[in-house]
């Protein structure tokens, strides 16, 4: 060691007479800077001790203590010391799993340092203490020999780039992870992942899926055909499961090619549903049971069902809700080439599109009862070889059925460009945008494309009386096979509050074809009319939901006149005996007529035909008008 460094002081000492003694000056030789070096001296003058020793140990910090230093925190020191070594080999100071020495595992990190080294080939199981296990040969199937992994622990499987000839069964909380894109092969041999037990919850994310055929007996359609399903994916179970940038394609089954689900609660984000095949139904989603299921930013496409749902099909309780997504270029032999619905309850469909698909009826949409509602969706350019090229309605064992299509004034729902070719020839009883022969169908700034251009749905957009309605944006109701834009209201006579006018066809019974009074129901459409002004005075009535266009005709009940004198339905002409006025009364209003004047009003006995008759104060001459609004026609119980 060297000798400490001396202070040297001078003192003088004066003398002044009479004065007192003075303390003496100091001054100090200034320290002078030189490397610093490990001798326990400040020698470069910093009051720091040994510190950057040009003599030093360059050593590097070990911050997670597997005996790597980090390159980034190197330090010189003039001994070892505690969270320091002579190495800079780890490439992740934050993890003791990852060293030069450590064994590459399927995790998509570099575990042992070697960039050369690569992941590609290898699976790892983590199990819920996070300890490691190697389940590569567990999992390296052929072709002709598929491995099969029962997953029954709870943890997290990764598999790596490659194909993997396998099949897993997942009955504990696995998250089952791909990195580089790994393909699971199941080799046509049942379906790739099954999900049969109930209560967990589980992952699948960044794998592909192929060549599955179906694992479980799914739904009960009564059509005599095995109903083995979910060729990519099968959930039997009742579980919480998230499928996330995940692809299911070329895979098959009687129902559900790529997908099916009887229970749980099941979200896909991201997920690719391509080029599966249905025997019978849901060519890439079959949804039965009471399952829930929500597609997110997610694809169906070039899908194909032997029978029913090309792209997607819901039955007995399914809800589902499909959001920003496409379903497109779907086929189906039958009914609904994207949507086949035949759920009791709701599927929603939002911001999405529905385009290309084609089947025999309803190319984009099929119904037998149940619901859908389209909000701010496209349906486009889909085709039916029979009727229904947007959307097909018919009658079901389910209440419905009902479609919604709701917009915006800035953006609303679109059906452009569906179209209805039997044989290469299209017929003017055929629909191309709405087919609705049974049920309700509701819009709200819906837009039916430009007519004579591509736009445009042919042969019309609507069933029944709405034939050229649909050419702009609108609101309206469709029921049965009849569409108005009008509000519409029952005559409830003031004599019961159980009767209601009913119309009839000429020449029918009851009643020869007249109006006459019968039990209120909302579900009987020739009870609803609409007031349509003809003048400042006069209005028309007309029962909206009569194929026929026919109004309300007025006559005296006066042997030899026109249909016995009876108030009767005829078609709609300018006639004055189909103009009519209300006039208020205390217990409601009465209905003259134009051509028989303002002392001539419609009554309507119990039991007999409506007629003409001297306006009166008599019950069966009062009305009142019991207005509806046209979306509630019938109510829309499904909703609530």
């Amino acid at each position: 060691m060297r000798p400490t460094r001396a202070l040297i002081t001078l003192v003088l000492v004066t003398a002044c007479s009479g004065e007192a003694d003075q303390p003496p000056p100091t001054q100090t030789i200034p320290c002078v800077p030189t490397e610093e070096v490990c001798d326990g001296l400040d020698n470069d003058c910093d009051d720091l001790i040994d510190e950057d020793p040009t003599d030093g140990l360059t050593l590097y910090a070990d911050a997670d203590g597997d005996g790597f230093g980090d390159p980034l925190a190197p330090s010189v020191q003039c001994d070892p010391s505690p969270g320091l070594v002579d190495n800079a080999e780890d490439c992740d100071d934050t993890s003791a799993d990852i060293h030069p020495t450590a064994t590459e595992i399927c995790d998509g990190l570099d575990n042992d340092c070697d960039a050369t080294t690569v992941e590609a080939g290898l699976a790892t199981f983590v199990d819920a203490d996070g300890v490691p296990t190697d389940v590569t040969e567990a999992l390296e199937g052929e072709p002709d020999a598929v491995a099969a992994l029962t997953l029954d622990e709870a943890g997290s499987l990764a598999l790596c780039e490659g194909t993997w000839f396998a099949r897993l069964e997942v009955t504990a909380d696995v998250e089952i992870g791909g990195f580089g894109s790994p393909i699971v092969d199941a080799g046509l041999s049942g379906a790739a992942v099954v999900f049969p037990t109930d209560g967990i919850t589980s992952t699948l994310e960044g794998i592909t899926l192929i060549h599955g055929t179906g694992d479980v007996r799914c739904g009960d359609t009564d059509k005599g055909k095995p109903e083995l399903c979910g060729g990519a994916v099968c959930v039997s179970g009742d579980v919480q499961l998230t499928l996330r940038q995940m692809v299911l394609r070329d895979s098959e089954g009687a129902s559900g090619g790529g997908y099916a689900q009887q229970a749980g609660i099941v979200v896909m984000e991201q997920v690719e549903i391509t080029d599966n095949r249905a025997e019978v139904d849901g060519g890439g989603i079959f949804v039965g049971g009471t399952s829930h299921l929500t597609l997110a930013e997610s694809s169906m496409v070039r899908n194909d069902a032997g029978e029913d749902g090309g792209g997607l099909y819901a039955e007995d309780e399914a809800e589902i809700e499909v959001v920003d997504s496409e379903i497109t270029d779907n086929t189906t032999l039958d009914f609904g080439g994207g949507i086949a619905v035949r759920s009791a309850m709701p599927v929603t469909v939002g911001d999405s599109t529905i385009a290309r698909n084609s089947a025999t009826e309803g190319g984009g949409v099929d119904l037998e009862g149940g619901a859908i509602v389209l909000s701010n969706t496209s349906v486009v350019d889909n085709t039916a070889s029979d009727n229904g090229a947007g959307v097909m309605m018919v009658g079901g064992e389910i209440e419905g059925p009902i479609v919604v299509c709701e917009g915006t004034p800035g953006a609303p729902t679109g059906f452009h460009g569906n179209q209805v070719a039997m044989d290469g020839e299209v017929s003017d009883d055929d629909v191309g945008a709405i087919a609705v022969l049974n049920g309700v169908f509701v819009a709200e700034d819906c837009d039916f494309g430009e007519p004579s251009t591509d736009t445009d749905n042919a042969p019309r957009d609507f069933s029944g009386g709405a034939d050229g309605r649909g050419d702009e944006v609108l609101s309206l109701t469709c029921h049965d096979q009849i569409c108005t834009t009008d509000d519409v209201f029952r005559l409830r006579t003031a004599q019961s509050d159980d009767l209601c006018l009913d119309a009839n066809r000429p020449n029918d019974t009851p009643f020869d074809g007249q109006s006459f009074l019968d039990n209120c129901d909302p579900d009987v459409t020739t009870q609803f009319w609409t007031l349509a002004p003809f003048d400042a005075t006069f209005s028309t009535l007309e029962n909206p939901f009569r194929l026929d266009g026919t109004c309300l005709e007025g006559n005296r009940r006066a042997s030899g006149s026109s249909e016995g004198g009876n108030a009767f339905m005829q078609s709609c002409t300018p006639l004055a005996g189909q103009r009519w006025e209300p006039v208020s009364d205390p217990s409601g209003i009465r209905l003259t007529n134009e051509f028989l004047g303002p002392d001539t009003c419609l009554d309507a006995p119990i039991d007999e035909p409506a007629f003409m008759n001297a306006c009166a104060q008599t019950p069966s001459q009062q009305w009142n008008l019991e207005r509806i609004s046209a979306s509630t026609l019938p109510p829309l119980d499904l909703f609530d």
